[in-house]
């Protein structure tokens, strides 16, 4: 044990055994049983969670551990996660367990590296696709400019990760043929209103005022549309079937 890493507790010694079993796991949750502490940290920065992934991902273990309070984002001093050590090793089962429990997929190591792009390097397809199911975004890139794609060499891997690559294009908005151009709008013009010919105020003298008294005529069966009115000019000159429209009698009486 060197120096930096420090004394371990029990239950961390326990976790941290390559040849975790059954007489492991019991002791395991004897020891959470009676108070030991799962978030306590070795001189790495490490968790029991973190050194039991990193180990053997011993899947009840994990549940247990999690179950007694176990940070599921502890990252030790280079930034992994247990999630890290799952994508590595290849940990499926553990790796739900943490998911459910809230773990977070785009977090990243001091060295930029994502859960999925430990899990595309180490070839394990089944934890790329979970993976991207939990919202790992492919297009994150590590410290030295690495993809998840760049590092993958499974060809099943290569094709998950290009799939979602493709769907995760941005639409390029910049040439014309691409950008939503909007509809013409046709101006409307608005006509004047047309004046009736006839209905010229008569001239009066200073001081007098007129009274306009306006009577409605009811219509015959059948009218004839008058061919001097500038307002009905769009009518035919012939006579129009119907009522037609109404006409009013206007007369100005001085007083």
């Amino acid at each position: 044990m060197s120096e930096v890493e420090g004394p371990r507790t029990p239950l961390q010694r326990e976790c941290a055994a390559s040849d975790f079993g059954a007489r492991h796991a019991q002791r395991v949750r004897a020891m959470l049983d009676s108070g030991s502490d799962p978030n306590e940290l070795d001189g790495f920065q490490r968790s029991a969670l973190n050194l039991l992934c990193s180990q053997t991902g011993h899947t009840e273990t994990v549940r247990r551990l999690l179950e007694a309070g176990a940070d599921v984002m502890s990252q030790d001093m280079w930034g992994r996660t247990p999630l890290h050590w799952c994508a590595d090793r290849g940990w499926l089962e553990s790796a739900h367990l943490l998911l459910e429990k809230g773990a977070l997929v785009n977090v990243t190591t001091k060295n930029g590296d994502s859960v999925l792009l430990w899990a595309a390097k180490a070839g394990h397809p089944s934890l790329v696709e979970l993976f991207l199911k939990a919202g790992c975004d492919p297009l994150l890139r590590n410290n030295r400019d690495e993809r998840a794609l760049d590092v993958a060499k499974d060809d099943v891997i290569r094709a998950l990760l290009t799939s979602k690559l493709e769907e995760s294009e941005d639409i390029d908005f910049s040439s014309p043929s691409s950008s939503p151009q909007p509809s013409p709008v046709k101006e409307i013009k608005r006509q004047p209103l047309p004046s009736v010919a006839g209905l010229q105020h008569p001239p009066t003298q200073a001081g007098e005022k007129t009274d306009i008294n306006l009577e409605e005529v009811k219509p015959s069966s059948t009218s004839s549309v008058p061919t001097n009115s500038a307002a009905f000019s769009s009518y035919s000159k012939h006579s129009v079937p119907g009522p037609g429209p109404k006409k009013l009698k206007i007369t100005f009486k001085k007083k």
